[in-house]
């Protein structure tokens, strides 16, 4: 089995007008393999999903004090804080895709140049249907983009990975 990942980032103005939109592939981090092995064994229960969008040279649009990761996640989420948006949907349009889609606010003006997709590790005596809200997350995929994508402040960040297995 194969595990690939489209994303496609729009950026839009406050007033809802499209800036620009970004596709790009990704692939599965070098040791995000062993997550799905790990769920299918009942060693771990899958938590809540993430996206991380950055820039490593602390240039992103985030601000908590210092620049730092915008983090779309779902709304069960724990984490109070101000780089966290609660905005992330899990779902599964075809058989063989999984779909995460969220928004962030630009806080700042700054550029995304990293994406992840992370996923939380819970015991295997949680429930999958009520995932814990366990702050041990795995990077899934990656992509370090070749172009990064330009963000001002107030603007919105939409981003949907499909991940695929095929």
């Amino acid at each position: 089995m194969k595990v690939s990942g489209h994303w496609t980032i729009e950026v839009r103005d406050p007033d809802g007008r499209l800036v620009n939109r970004h596709e790009f592939e990704n692939a599965l981090e070098t040791n995000g393999g062993e997550w799905p092995v790990r769920f299918l064994a009942r060693n771990q229960t899958p938590g809540l999903w993430h996206i991380n969008l950055y820039d490593p040279s602390a240039d992103g649009p985030c601000f908590v004090s210092v620049p730092t990761a915008c983090v779309t996640t779902e709304s069960a989420s724990t984490s109070a804080a101000l780089n966290y948006f609660k905005t992330l949907e899990v779902s599964v349009p075809t058989p063989l895709i999984m779909r995460l889609s969220g928004t962030v606010t630009a806080e700042r003006n700054g550029k995304i140049s990293v994406v992840q997709t992370m996923v939380a590790t819970c015991p295997n005596t949680t429930a999958p249907a009520s995932p814990c809200t366990s702050t041990t997350v795995h990077v899934f995929t990656t992509k370090t983009l070749t172009t990064p994508v330009s963000v001002l402040l107030n603007q919105q960040v939409a981003v949907t990975a499909d991940i695929g297995f095929n």
